[in-house]
C-alpha cells in the first residue's frame, strides 16, 4: 500500500469534537463509535437543536464502514448519552432522528444549557 501524505490545509467540513469524549470512546476501545459520533456531531452542529438525520448509508458512504458496524456504533453511542434517540425508524416512513449532545463550551463561550431557554450560540467569525 503505498504512503498517501496531505501537504494542503483540509478543507470541507468542521466540527468541534470534544476531547474528554473522544479520550473515552478510545479508552473504551469503540473506535468505530468515534468515527460515526464526529460525522454525526458534524452534521449536527449547524442546526439549533443539535439534531441529525444522516441515514446509515450516507454515514458508510464517507467512512466506508459495513452498516452494521453504524449501527451498532450508534448504539454503543446512545447507550453512552453521546447521542439519544428522538423519532423515526421502527417501522415508520421517516427518517431516524438523533439529538447528539451539546458541547457544553464551544469557541470559549457557553453552549446551551437544558435550564435555558436561549437559543445555543454558534461561532462566528474568523476561525
Amino acid at each position: 500500500m503505498s504512503e498517501h501524505k496531505i501537504n494542503a490545509p483540509f478543507t470541507g467540513r468542521w466540527a468541534p469534537v470534544p476531547l474528554q469524549g473522544l479520550l473515552e470512546l478510545m479508552k473504551a476501545k469503540q473506535y468505530h463509535a468515534a468515527v460515526v459520533w464526529m460525522v454525526m456531531l458534524a452534521d449536527a452542529q449547524p442546526d439549533p437543536l443539535w439534531r441529525t438525520s444522516r441515514s446509515v448509508r450516507s454515514i458508510s458512504k464517507e467512512t466506508l464502514m459495513a452498516n452494521n458496524t453504524i449501527k451498532k456504533a450508534r448504539l454503543t453511542l446512545m447507550d453512552l448519552g453521546f447521542i439519544s434517540y428522538i423519532c423515526g425508524g421502527r417501522g415508520t416512513r421517516k427518517k431516524l432522528t438523533y439529538a447528539v449532545t451539546r458541547i457544553a463550551t464551544f469557541n470559549g463561550k457557553p453552549g446551551h444549557s437544558e435550564h435555558d431557554n436561549t437559543p445555543p450560540q454558534k461561532p462566528i467569525g474568523d476561525w
